[in-house]
């Protein structure tokens, strides 16, 4: 489970420094791809095949169904850390999501997220405005 944030930089050729503690379940591989926004998720392979199991389990016609799978898979990645625990973050992969140098990197349960550090601050004020309402009007019971 991929838990917390992290401020991290992305040096000049490209390499992301994954967190040591988000390091373990990705030492056999990672798959990156494109997020649902400006973004890119971070699977270990076995939680991408779930990720893709229930992606095929969505009710979509066919026309949605290409889409969604050339959108996901199209620029999709399988990567290695290096010895230092980076991964090469493809150039296609590093346009789409607008990232430089400061980026953030998020752990949200079965994946991580990397976003350009702004682009994650504006999305974290939003989460927590969001967030605290969702929370109060449909996990009341949790908490109470």
């Amino acid at each position: 489970m991929f838990l917390g944030e992290h401020e991290h930089v992305i040096d000049n050729k490209g390499r992301l420094s994954i967190p040591a503690r988000f390091r373990p379940p990705l030492e056999d591989g990672l798959i990156i791809t494109r997020g649902l926004g400006d973004y890119l998720m971070v699977f270990p392979p076995a939680d991408w095949d779930r990720f893709i199991t229930d992606l095929r389990q969505r009710e979509l016609d066919l026309d949605q169904s290409q889409t969604i799978s050339r959108f996901l898979f199209a620029k999709a990645s399988y990567c290695n850390l290096d010895d230092h625990g980076r991964v090469l973050i493809p150039a296609s992969l590093r346009q789409y999501a607008h990232l430089d140098t400061a980026v953030a990197v998020v752990g949200v349960n079965t994946h991580l997220e990397i976003w350009n550090r702004e682009r994650w601050r504006a999305e974290e004020a939003r989460v927590e405005r969001e967030g605290l309402q969702i929370a109060t009007e449909r996990f009341r019971g949790l908490w109470i």
